[in-house]
């Protein structure tokens, strides 16, 4: 186990290394995860670049200080909550059970100083319950709402309570329309294989795993738009996931990519509350 003065170093050098050399920053966190025990390093791997780039447009529009206080809904192994800790934000990561009683993310949680809440499901009026009305300034809801199957409406009444006015929702997910996926999608349509979940998925995964709804940045706007005129659409951006991969096909894919920001991997959309006159108003029905 490192001391506390080499974790502290090792943070240190990750916030430091993000801009100017994302693998050795890579390196550095990852091994401050393993000194707190297991982690799932293929999610943490792949997940990376997203990560960095979803904080880097965060903190294009707002600082992050010891006065931010975070919310990361679906915060999973805290892969994504500890850089906004290590930030100086004060950080809650709220999830099922299983993923808060792990013995690494209570050992990362103590260390960093995050808050722990736990939610049976996001369909529940209770899931946030006993976090604090008007408290936080950002809440993270990062590859979540794809993985939705409940009606939404709770979830997002609870949110609407927590977060303060002015304080902004930053949602990140899969683009319905990436195009290397799309056409995936074009040919398991044509032979006769249908769209959505494919069956061995349907079967072998626990319910929460699949993506079960991918979303346009139209949809999104929509979507908000139907809950609350309380809430505002200030930001959208197209995320291209750029990896290291150097073959010619690869660099071929960055290339339409670069071109048409509609065929990229990720949305990230910002919804700011603008106020609280209003709360959600729309109810689901059977």
């Amino acid at each position: 186990m490192a001391s506390r003065s080499q974790l502290l170093s090792r943070q240190q050098r990750v916030l430091q290394m993000c801009d100017s050399d994302r693998q050795v920053a890579f390196n550095e966190y990852l091994e401050l995860f393993r000194s707190h025990g297991e982690t799932h390093i293929p999610y943490l791997t792949y997940h990376w670049p997203r990560f960095l780039k979803t904080k880097s447009l965060i903190e294009e529009s707002r600082s992050l200080s010891r006065n931010t206080r975070v919310l990361d809904l679906g915060a999973h192994w805290l892969h994504q909550t500890a850089l906004y800790s290590m930030s100086g934000c004060q950080v809650t990561a709220a999830d099922m059970p299983l993923s808060m009683v792990r013995p690494c993310t209570l050992s990362l949680a103590k260390h960093f100083g995050i808050q722990l809440h736990r939610y049976e499901s996001l369909e529940d009026a209770s899931a946030l319950e006993g976090l604090p009305s008007d408290s936080y300034d950002i809440v993270l809801f990062s590859e979540v709402l794809e993985h939705l199957t409940c009606n939404p409406v709770n979830l997002w009444k609870g949110v609407h309570r927590v977060l303060k006015t002015g304080g902004v929702i930053v949602v990140t997910t899969p683009n319905y329309y990436y195009w290397r996926s799309l056409y995936r999608s074009i040919w398991r349509l044509l032979t006769g294989h249908g769209v959505g979940i494919d069956m061995r998925s349907l079967v072998t995964m626990k319910t929460t795993a699949p993506h079960w709804k991918e979303y346009s940045m139209s949809e999104l706007r929509e979507y908000f738009r139907l809950l609350s005129p309380d809430f505002e659409v200030t930001r959208t951006e197209y995320v291209e996931m750029r990896g290291d991969d150097k073959r010619p096909i690869a660099v071929f894919y960055h290339w339409v990519e670069s071109c048409v920001p509609p065929f990229r991997k990720n949305l990230h959309v910002e919804i700011t509350l603008k106020g609280k006159g209003h709360g959600i108003q729309i109810e689901p029905y059977w």
